[in-house]
């Protein structure tokens, strides 16, 4: 019996870490997708000159960015608002969590006039977003350690309690 109580201890100290982990490591899922979704954008403006909406409905609709920016800004367009289209990039960018919010803020306002500034301006946030992701990769390694020690030297101590 007791056997079976510190195999659910440590089982729960398992899932407790792994939910952490999860949590942590959201931000740096969605700069890694945004980071390519930004690459399809250029390229789908820029070179290819195709038109917003489409951009968003058929290359960045399965994007795991998908439901964080892309799907509510297309819903946005659709809805033909009152609000100017970098008044809703802004709105969505600012649901992003820190610091993904601040770095996507730039392109939204030059996306109406692309060109070589919007080129420009989605270059220098994938730079950013890039060096987001080897900071927050390095944080990760370190944070996971202590967090795995954490919950794991916290079952260990319930268990030698409850012995």
């Amino acid at each position: 019996m007791k056997l079976m109580g510190c195999g659910l201890i440590l089982w729960a100290a398992l899932q407790g870490w792994l939910n952490i982990r999860e949590r942590m490591l959201a931000p740096l899922r969605l700069a890694e997708a945004l980071l390519e979704d930004l690459a399809i954008l250029k390229s789908g403006i820029c070179t290819g000159q195709l038109p917003l909406p489409r951009i968003l409905e058929r290359d960045l609709a399965g994007s795991p960015a998908a439901e964080a920016l892309w799907r509510p800004i297309s819903l946005a367009l659709q809805q033909r608002t009152a609000t100017s289209f970098p008044c809703v990039w802004q709105q969505q960018a600012s649901t992003l969590p820190l610091p993904l919010d601040r770095i996507l803020r730039t392109p939204g306002s030059l996306l109406q006039e692309g060109g070589s500034n919007l080129a420009r301006a989605i270059d220098e946030t994938r730079e950013e977003l890039t060096g987001f992701i080897r900071t927050e990769r390095q944080k990760q390694a370190a944070s996971r350690k202590v967090s795995a020690a954490l919950c794991f030297s916290g079952a260990l101590l319930l268990i030698l309690v409850l012995i």
